[in-house]
């Protein structure tokens, strides 16, 4: 899409008052390049030494997880210039970070004003993704484990080497990492869990007289990052969790250096947005406003790094705060299935904001999920063991109260989130025998362009047993590879009808939908041995001759029988496409029939049967095709793998109904670790 045509359909999505606050903050920021005034924010003249630098938080806990080896080959690796950005290793020549390059490419962004820089333009920057990810300094935490469970001088040597180096190559308001102030929050916080492993700056390479120079940079630097935060909050139609991101970053600062200028008239504004947004962006069930489970616990990362931060410095939160995490909380626990599997809905990209575990087999959510209910003081859990990234994060009485919960009766069977547009049929919920069917019967996305929205209404995704069957593919790309961008944000790459090979809502760019399908609930019934739930969309009411889908999911719990069936409401001739997507592990084996297969996996196995009221439909099925892309699976940003996908396609004249059956039999019945 031209850079022309972009505009103009992010221009369609504002109110007349965004517009001129963009272009209020353009000239604003157009005044800074060319006066330099915001390079003039400063600290006062004072050596470090004539500040009280005391601790604000209680001393961490000496616990350090069952593996702190692992912890320690991590910074070992970080040290020797060998990381790995969303699964991609990179080696760094001479272990020396280049911070303004992406490291997959090698392309050196030019160290321009970064406010106006174009960091979507991939010839001259890379894939900002990859150049970011590391300058989010979570490999910072990582060097600070390793010196306080060690005490080698060699790791608080690196740290202060890769710091010192990000401070020359990264002046203020010069390059790529002053462009977004999502980047700048979180690597405020990275910098704050840094300095509060290494006991509040009391241990190398904070410590000592010698060190003034360097402690009054970094000092400097986190002062003039929460400037630049607080002149550039997102707000209108950008106001989404990059807005609850920056005001984390700017609290969780203040809370950790408050002697800084500025930082309580920063720390209540901060506080402010941060109390506001989590409440207007958490549905009344508990969901994140912009229906995307990855973002989800992302936001519940900068909700947790807040709180933590709070309770560690003394510092009162509203109580709506707590009540808004709480809720998250409540509804990430429904998301995850007897295995710990979370459906993928809408956007992901991998990113956290901090990490402290090192195992393979982490479980980013569970332990954010134990670290929220102990910062809450939540009893309401049952923790059968407590990761090393909790560890970490809490203190000695936090992890004793953790410890302490047990768990209250969890839903066995259906659960509506009705506020939110997801319904779970289950059965047997958060035993090895479950059976759970989630609904999408909600809308779009959050705000006008639902950035990180996925077109996939009247989606259904199924798992049984801890085993995924019908799962929604993921994300893949964001600012390259527009043609699989596309793709997996669009409908063909989930489990609904898609018309004439077109979206159920227009796209108008990589984070921009300038048409939303509007989806309407039909009938609901939930019951113990029978749901169904009903629903329509709009989406394709916009082609010439106007289509109207309609789909109605009915759940016999008892036998494992679901019936879908899909109305397609029209006049003249279309081209009707019905795609089912599975997991990459299952085998998917077509009948002699070609109008039934079966999917099988390791304890699970599912039929599939279709019809039409207008004879057989014709049944394809796509294995890691690239043209059209199709039979595709995306776990991690920026990777993929080829999985099935069925496609039954007919091409019809006028009102048609389609009936989908699936039995759904677990073979075995192991027992998942998973959260309980």
């Amino acid at each position: 899409m031209s850079s022309f045509s972009w505009y103009l359909n992010r221009l369609r999505r504002m109110t007349v008052a965004e517009v001129g606050w963009r272009i209020s903050t353009r000239v604003r920021n157009e005044i800074w390049k060319l006066t330099k005034n915001g390079n003039s924010v400063k600290l006062p003249d004072w050596s470090v030494s004539d500040v009280e630098i005391q601790s604000v938080t209680p001393p961490l806990s000496d616990e350090f997880g069952d593996d702190p080896a692992g912890c320690i080959r991590a910074a070992d690796e970080v040290l020797a210039g060998k990381f790995c950005v969303f699964g991609v290793p990179i080696e760094l020549k001479n272990g020396a970070p280049i911070w303004n390059s992406d490291p997959l490419s090698g392309v050196r962004s030019p160290m321009e004003f970064g406010p106006t820089l174009d960091y979507r333009n991939e010839r001259t920057v890379g894939d900002i993704k990859f150049l970011w990810e590391p300058n989010r300094h979570l490999q910072f935490v990582t060097l600070a484990q390793a010196a306080r469970i060690t005490g080698d001088q060699k790791y608080a040597d690196g740290l202060k080497r890769f710091f010192v180096s990000w401070l020359d190559q990264c002046p203020y308001l010069a390059g790529p990492n002053w462009t977004s102030s999502l980047e700048l929050a979180i690597r405020l916080i990275n910098w704050s869990i840094t300095w509060r492993i290494l006991d509040s700056g009391k241990m190398a390479p904070f410590s000592g007289s010698g060190e003034d120079s360097f402690k009054r940079r970094m000092l400097e630097s986190i002062h003039q990052h929460c400037f630049f935060i607080t002149q550039h909050y997102s707000r209108f139609s950008s106001a989404n969790n990059h807005l609850i991101g920056e005001a984390a970053g700017v609290f969780v600062a203040a809370c950790t250096w408050p002697y800084l200028p500025n930082m309580d008239a920063w720390k209540a504004q901060a506080l402010e947005i941060l109390t506001r947004e989590l409440d207007r962006q958490t549905t009344k069930d508990g969901f994140n406003a912009e229906l995307t489970t990855a973002y989800h616990e992302f936001v519940m990362e900068f909700a947790l790094a807040g709180l933590l931060s709070a309770r560690a410095s003394g510092q009162e939160v509203p109580m709506s705060f707590q009540e808004s995490v709480s809720r998250m909380s409540s509804c990430a626990k429904l998301m995850r299935d007897v295995a710990g599997n979370v459906p993928m809905f809408g956007d992901a990209d991998d990113g956290h904001v901090f990490r402290l575990s090192y195992e393979d087999s982490f479980d980013s959510l569970r332990s954010t999920l134990h670290a929220c209910s102990a910062v809450l003081d939540q009893t309401d859990i049952d923790v059968q063991d407590i990761d090393a990234q909790t560890l970490w994060l809490l203190n000695d009485g936090q992890i004793d109260q953790l410890r302490s919960s047990r768990a209250n009766d969890v839903p066995m069977s259906d659960v509506a989130l009705s506020d939110t547009g997801y319904f779970l049929l289950g059965h047997k919920l958060n035993t090895p025998e479950e059976i759970r069917l989630w609904a999408d019967v909600g809308e779009l996305g959050f705000l006008s362009i639902a950035a990180h929205g996925h077109a996939d209404a009247l989606s259904i995704y199924l798992a049984a047993g801890g085993e995924e069957i019908l799962i929604d593919p993921g994300t893949y790309a964001y600012h390259t590879d527009k043609s699989w961008r596309d793709y997996f944000k669009g409908t063909s790459a989930h489990n609904t009808v898609c018309v004439d090979r077109v979206d159920q809502s227009v796209s108008g760019g990589n984070f921009m939908w300038t048409d939303h399908a509007t989806v309407e609930v039909d009938n609901l019934v939930l019951g113990e041995l029978k749901s169904t739930i009903s629903a329509h969309h709009d989406g394709y009411a916009r082609l010439d001759d106007p289509v109207i889908h309609s789909r109605t999911v009915n759940f016999d719990k008892e036998n494992g029988l679901i019936e879908v069936l899909d109305l397609v409401n029209c006049s003249g001739t279309h081209t009707i496409d019905i795609h089912w997507h599975f997991a990459e592990n299952l085998t998917v084996v077509p009948a002699a029939d070609e109008r039934s297969w079966t999917a099988l996996g390791v304890s699970v196995c599912a039929g599939f049967s279709v019809e039409s009221d207008r004879g057989a439909m014709e049944l394809a099925i796509a294995y890691g095709e690239d043209d059209p892309p199709s039979g595709w699976v995306s776990r991690k940003f920026a990777s993929k793998q080829a999985s099935s996908t069925v496609r039954c396609t007919q091409k019809i004249t006028g009102q048609t109904r389609f009936a989908t059956k699936i039995s759904v039999r677990i073979t075995s019945q192991a027992s998942p670790d998973g959260l309980r």
